[in-house]
C-alpha cells in the first residue's frame, strides 16, 4: 500500500510533521516578556493604542484569518470570556491576517460570527512578526503592566479553560473569590 503518491502530498506531510513537532514549543506561557506596542486603526477607523487599552485592564491579542484560521468554537469561547470579564476592563483585539485587499472577507467574518472585539487588519503582517506569532490562530494575553503572561497557538476545545486560568489572576478580586469558592 502506498500512502504518499504525489510531490504535493509529500510536501504537505513533511510540513504537517514539522509543525506538529515544533508548534508545542511555541505554545504556552512566556512569562514577563514585554508586549509589542499596538498603535493602529481598527476597521472602523478608530485609533487603537495598547497603552490606552491596558489602562483599563488586561488585553488578549488574537491573530486569526477568515479562511482557515477561524473556527466557530474558538470564536464562541472567546466571546464568552469577553462577556464574562469585559466589565472588569478585559478587552480582545482580534488582528486579522487576511492580508492586502481582503477587508471584505474580514468584515464578513466579523459579521457572521458577531464578534464584539476590537478588529484590526494586519495587512503587512508586521504585528504577527512583532509578536513572533508562527501560526493562526494564536493568542497573547497581556497584563496591565504590558507583560505577555500567556500564549497559545492553534485551537482545540478546552483551550479556553487554559486561557481563563491565565486571565483570573489578572483580576485579584476574582482570584480571591475563586479561592473562597474552592474552600467551601
Amino acid at each position: 500500500m502506498k500512502f504518499i503518491s504525489t510531490p504535493f502530498q509529500t510536501a504537505f506531510f513533511t510540513l504537517w510533521i514539522s509543525v506538529s513537532i515544533t508548534l508545542p514549543v511555541f505554545a504556552g506561557p512566556q512569562k514577563s516578556k514585554p508586549a509589542p506596542v499596538l498603535n493602529m486603526r481598527d476597521i472602523a477607523g478608530k485609533q487603537v493604542n495598547s497603552k490606552t487599552l491596558l489602562s483599563k485592564g488586561p488585553v488578549l491579542v488574537w491573530f486569526w484569518n477568515s479562511c482557515c484560521g477561524i473556527k466557530k468554537p474558538q470564536v464562541e469561547s472567546l466571546k464568552k470570556l469577553y462577556e464574562k470579564y469585559k466589565k472588569k476592563g478585559f478587552q480582545i483585539v482580534a488582528i486579522s491576517e487576511d492580508g492586502v485587499n481582503k477587508t471584505g472577507k474580514t468584515k464578513k467574518a466579523v459579521s457572521v460570527y458577531k464578534m464584539p472585539f476590537i478588529i484590526v487588519m494586519d495587512k503587512s503582517r508586521n504585528l504577527m512578526g512583532k509578536f513572533q506569532a508562527f501560526a493562526v490562530p494564536s493568542v497573547y494575553l497581556i497584563s496591565r503592566d504590558n507583560k505577555i503572561v500567556f500564549t497559545h497557538s492553534g485551537y482545540m476545545p478546552g483551550d479556553e479553560k487554559k486561557l481563563e486560568k491565565a486571565i483570573v489572576p489578572l483580576f485579584p478580586s476574582i482570584e480571591a473569590e475563586s479561592k473562597t469558592e474552592g474552600d467551601s
